[in-house]
Parts: structure tokens; sequence; C-alpha cells
């Protein structure tokens, strides 16, 4: 996978959470295209690569370094690593008016990674910052090429000594977490494949190191933690990209939504939430439902195709009663989470947008407990 095509096809996989997916998505694709005007070089991509992509949503993991700096179960660290290039200040091209970087603002180093060999080369651009109200920490992290900017996220990370790594971020078969003092060395483990080593990264100010990998395809994965001895100190999994295997479930569903012509159902199957409304697959999740994140979040923004309210949606673990959405405009949107399948330690949220979003949209969402306490965070450029 070097040419940028193919490359532009794994990054907007990742996009691809807000895609619906249809047995006829390529050609519905192609009719919507023939429709809108778009100009620019890169419309020969994006759009063939939209439809490749729309079989699937990938939700990337929260994980809460908490107080001012301090780390449940882990270190602070210091030192620029031998696999990153540290920047003192926002290294080019990012700016002041980026997104996550006017959300989100730095307290510590910005540090740029490479992530893989391939071309066009690919830079992992890593942070953290403040949760709102100042109270725990988001790790941040912008996946790039040259000007193209794959993934952009910060999300609130939790670590301790039973789970000393945490997925946070990342585009396609690039992954972006945090790690406890304990972990010396990371590797991706896929089934019939050799293990991949990834990165352990630092810089001025890191509450916790930070991990890097790049996978040659975006499959199920078990993320291995090691100490310095070799120990297993923790895992993460991940479920890869593929389409749920056996299609609509058919029992177990749970209305999220319905009215003339629509029902909206959530599903959860072999530990994966997935969305639908009909026959069509709304989003479903890449990662196991019992761990992070706190929250996931989805949307789908209506053009007229398929039935139901344009919205963000999700799960969450049972101790979010709340979520807010903030959009860039400064809107907020306000869900309050409803119980899930009992025995899961999961609740679900639908929040509906105001017409007129444009199918991109920026936004933080926010978690909160039963107590109005902020739990969790997740900011999307």
């Amino acid at each position: 996978m070097n040419s940028l095509e193919d490359r532009l096809r794994e990054a907007l996989t990742e996009r691809a959470r807000r895609s619906p997916v249809h047995p006829d998505a390529w050609e519905q694709t192609l009719a919507r295209t023939r429709r809108r005007a778009r100009s620019g070089a890169w419309a020969r991509y994006v759009i063939p690569a939209a439809a490749a992509a729309a079989v699937v949503a990938i939700v990337t993991a929260t994980t809460v370094l908490t107080g001012h700096g301090g780390l449940d179960g882990g270190h602070r660290s210091s030192g620029a690593s031998r696999t990153a290039t540290a920047q003192p200040a926002l290294p080019a091209p990012l700016s002041q008016k980026d997104y996550l970087i006017k959300q989100d603002p730095p307290v510590s180093q910005v540090v740029k990674v490479k992530a893989g060999t391939g071309k066009p080369a690919q830079w992992v651009y890593v942070w953290y910052a403040r949760m709102k109200g100042g109270h725990g920490t988001v790790l941040c992290s912008e996946v790039r090429w040259g000007k193209f900017v794959a993934a952009a996220y910060c999300e609130t990370v939790r670590l301790s000594v039973h789970q000393p790594g945490a997925l946070t971020g990342g585009s396609g078969t690039v992954m972006v977490g945090a790690s406890g003092g304990q972990v010396a060395s990371v590797r991706a483990q896929v089934p019939g494949r050799p293990a991949v080593a990834g990165q352990l990264v630092s810089g001025r100010g890191f509450p916790a190191r930070v991990w890097v990998l790049s996978l040659p395809e975006p499959d199920a994965a078990t993320i291995v933690f090691r100490d310095a001895a070799g120990r297993q100190v923790g895992q993460l999994a991940t479920l890869g990209a593929g389409l749920p295997p056996a299609g609509k479930p058919q029992h177990g569903g749970i209305t999220m939504a319905h009215g003339t012509g629509f029902t909206w159902t959530a599903y959860l199957v072999d530990r994966r939430v997935s969305f639908w409304s009909g026959r069509w697959l709304l989003a479903y999740a890449g990662l196991p439902a019992s761990g992070p994140p706190e929250v996931s979040v989805f949307f789908d923004i209506k053009d007229g195709v398929i039935p139901g309210p344009s919205g963000f949606y999700g799960y969450a673990h049972d101790d979010i009663a709340k979520v807010t959405v903030r959009l860039a405009s400064g809107r907020l949107l306000t869900a309050r989470t409803f119980p899930g399948w009992p025995g899961s330690g999961l609740r679900l949220w639908i929040a509906p947008v105001p017409s007129g979003l444009r199918q991109s949209p920026e936004y933080v969402a926010l978690g909160y407990d039963s107590a109005g306490h902020l739990v969790w965070q997740g900011t999307h450029e």
C-alpha cells in the first residue's frame, strides 16, 4: 500500500464513521457525486475513496491522567525519545488556527513522530492538554501526510496499574495512545502475521509516555505492553475494520429513535456495538464495548437517502449520565443516557442536530456523571 491513492483510502476508512452502509453504497455515491459540483485536484481521490470507505466506522478509545500532571498508576516522564523529533513550539504545519490547538492548547511540548516507512511519509503530532475546567488531562494527536489531516483527536486518558496502556487516537493503520511508567515496549500482534513493534515517545511536560504503532493493514490486533524484563503487563484488543460478518442481528436490539418510516436500533454482538436504521448499517465500533472509551461518539448527517434524523449518538459506560456535544459554532447538544443491555455496563445516548450542519462537523464531546462532574472529554477535528 504505497501509492498516494491507497494511503488516502486508508485514511478515509477512519473518516467513514459518518457514512451509512448500504448494499448499493457505491452506486448511490456515484449518483450523488454527479449532482454535486466539486473542484480541485483532490476530487478524483476523495469521491471514490469515500465510497470504498463507506463500509466501516472505527471508534478510537479514551484513556484518565488526573490532577495537574499526575497519573493513576503511571509516572512523570521527561526527555526526548530516540524515535521522535521534539519541537519547542508548534511544528509546521500545525498553527494556532487549528481547531484542535484552539480547543485543547498544549500544556506540554508538541512532539513530531514518523509513523511507518511508506511514502509519502506519515507524521503524528502528539501533545497533552487540560480537560475543560482544568481537572484531568487529555492526549491529543494529529495524523498528517503533508498538509492533509488524516485524523485529529483529543481524548481523556485513564491509566492504572491493571491497565497500563490506552488507545486515544489514530487513523486507519496508525494507532496512538498513552502508557504507564512500567511499560518498556509495545507491540501489535495480528493473527497470521509477524508482530509489529511500536514506538514509545516522550517530551517536556508529558505526564505519561505516548506510544505510536503503524500496521500494514487495518486488521484486528492485540496490542501488548511489556515491562523492562519482558513481562506482559497489559494488553488492548482492537476489532479491526471488517464489517460485522453476520449482517444485521435478528434479536437484542434497543430502539434509539423512531418516527415515520424509520427506527434506529442498537445491537451488542461479540463485544461490538452497531447501529442500524432499518437495513442500513449506520456505524459500528472498532473496539470492544467493555473497554475504553468512556463515551463513544458517532454522527450521521442525512442527505435525504436514509430516513430518520441527523444526529450524534453512541454508547457510554454506566458511570456516564449525560453527554454534551459542543459544535464549533458554540451550539450545545445535550442528551441523557439511558440503559443499554442488561449486565453489559453500557448506556446509550442520542442527540439530534440542527438542520444545515455540514458533513464534517468539528466538536467537543463531554461526559458527565450523575453528580454533574465532568469525567470524560473527546475533541474531533
